[in-house]
């Protein structure tokens, strides 16, 4: 059940790709080669040209599956590679520049059939929401009432030491 893989990569999304996939062999995909306008340093992969070079080889190789490895700054060359896929067979995936930002709590899900990026989601949701904000309240009770006597004698000192009110 393997799958030939053909990878266009730029710059470090590329690279992530070409080593993330070459480095799990229980995934079932064997990546054949990759097209990038610079080397990627794939290793063992070899390097057969920029992405014009690409059709023709996936064609001849029986290539299963082109993964883009797009930095989002390379957004309009998605389209161009498109055009030149649309008559085949091959499955086309993308890998989304998602390391190019610092996210926090990422990941995908499915919406109402529509594929979503989770740029930033909060792990506080329903039951855990309602635990959490209990805890800080708990905690706030309970730190509030052991420094309480501290805050006691620094009152009675501001007072003993100034004519004024102890609050403003």
């Amino acid at each position: 059940n393997q799958r030939r893989v053909v990878i266009f990569g730029w710059s470090d999304i590329g690279c992530s790709a070409l080593q993330k996939l070459t480095d799990f062999d229980a995934t079932g995909l064997e990546v054949v080669a990759y097209f990038s306008d610079e080397d990627l340093g794939g290793g063992d992969v070899p390097r057969l040209g920029g992405v014009d070079d690409a059709p023709a080889f996936v064609e001849r190789a029986r290539i299963d599956q082109v993964w883009l490895a797009i930095p989002f700054s390379q957004a309009g060359e998605l389209e161009r590679i498109l055009a030149m896929f649309k008559h085949s067979m091959v499955d086309l995936r993308l890998v989304p520049d998602l390391y190019g930002f610092r996210l926090l709590n990422h990941s995908t899900s499915v919406v109402a059939g529509l594929p979503v990026v989770n740029l930033s989601m909060s792990p506080m949701d329903g039951l855990n929401r309602l635990v959490k904000a209990l805890e800080d309240k708990v905690l706030a009770a309970v730190i509030l009432l052991a420094t309480s006597p501290l805050l006691l004698l620094i009152a009675i000192g501001v007072k003993v030491s100034s004519p004024g009110p102890i609050l403003y």
